[in-house]
């Protein structure tokens, strides 16, 4: 007769001592971790709470640590290119010689508020990473029992603020454009250059409607040097035209390998008629086209 399991007998068979051992290790780890981690990079002070947050670059000193190996799976998604709706939710296990230790889960969607301002067509594979890199933090607390003393990631905080960055106007002075650091807000500690590729629709409001004397101009500028990148027309030398064609589409093009005069006739050549004149579902299509360009050489 099988022996009914119980969470008492589970106690009962379980070797104290060996427990009393194991608890010593990891909290003599977790004093490793907390040593070794930089505040400001791997980890982000947020005044009033009673707990860093554990950054990804922390996460990723963590399972190098352990000497860990990471994989992901997708468990769910939606890519609705008529409605311009993007969801992912992704796995990260970690393992150590193919035996599997622990798993994450992280999920983030193109409505969330840091993305509504963006063109969803344009940062599908932005929100994708953003949900891997969710799933890998969240493993990685799991792995080492760190959630006593780290807690989520930054990036699901929206509105905190970090502390401890050297994000400071007088360090940013003598680097070049994209280099320089945001001294302030929720992307405190960020470049110029990181945001202009993943946080674009974040960059046009600071550029048009944030009226922050110090870094409005400077976003300005940031876009200006963007669109002047417009490939020229090499048998007149001078910038092509991009008519109404969204900037965001046009990067999209860039990242599928056309240069924006091969977006012009990849576009006539399908549908006899400019990007003006297209139907909403005809740019659907070309969107879609294009990342699934984009993703197949990424």
């Amino acid at each position: 007769m099988n022996e009914q399991i119980t969470a008492l007998s589970v106690i009962d068979s379980i070797d104290t001592n060996i427990v009393a051992r194991t608890m010593d290790k990891i909290h003599a780890f977790q004093q490793v971790i907390q040593q070794a981690v930089k505040p400001g990079h791997d980890i982000g002070i947020i005044p009033g709470t009673d707990k860093p947050t554990l950054l990804k670059p922390g996460a990723e000193k963590i399972v190098m640590m352990m000497g860990l190996s990471s994989r992901y799976e997708i468990m769910d998604k939606v890519e609705d290119y008529d409605k311009g709706f993007f969801s992912y939710n992704v796995k990260c296990v970690l393992s150590r010689n193919d035996y599997d230790i622990c798993e994450g889960v992280g999920n983030c969607n193109s409505r969330e508020s840091k993305y509504v301002k963006a063109d969803p067509y344009s940062i599908a594979n932005t929100i994708l990473k953003m949900a891997k890199k969710r799933a890998y933090v969240d493993a990685a607390l799991s792995v080492a029992s760190l959630s006593d003393i780290f807690t989520q990631d930054l990036e699901d905080m929206p509105d905190m603020h970090i502390r401890g960055s050297n994000a400071t106007h007088q360090a940013n002075q003598g680097k070049a454009l994209k280099e320089q650091v945001i001294t302030f807000g929720k992307h405190k500690g960020r470049t110029l250059g990181d945001l202009l590729q993943n946080e674009h629709g974040y960059c046009e409001w600071m550029a048009n409607k944030a009226n922050n004397e110090r870094w409005t101009p400077v976003f300005q500028q940031l876009l200006e040097e963007e669109a002047a990148k417009i490939p020229a027309d090499p048998e007149t030398g001078e910038a092509e035209d991009a008519g109404d064609i969204p900037p965001a589409v046009l990067r999209m093009a860039d990242k599928a390998g056309m240069t924006t005069e091969d977006f012009f006739q990849f576009v006539d050549e399908k549908y006899g008629k400019p990007w003006r004149e297209l139907t909403g579902n005809e740019k659907s299509e070309v969107t879609k086209h294009l990342h699934e360009l984009g993703q197949a050489g990424a």
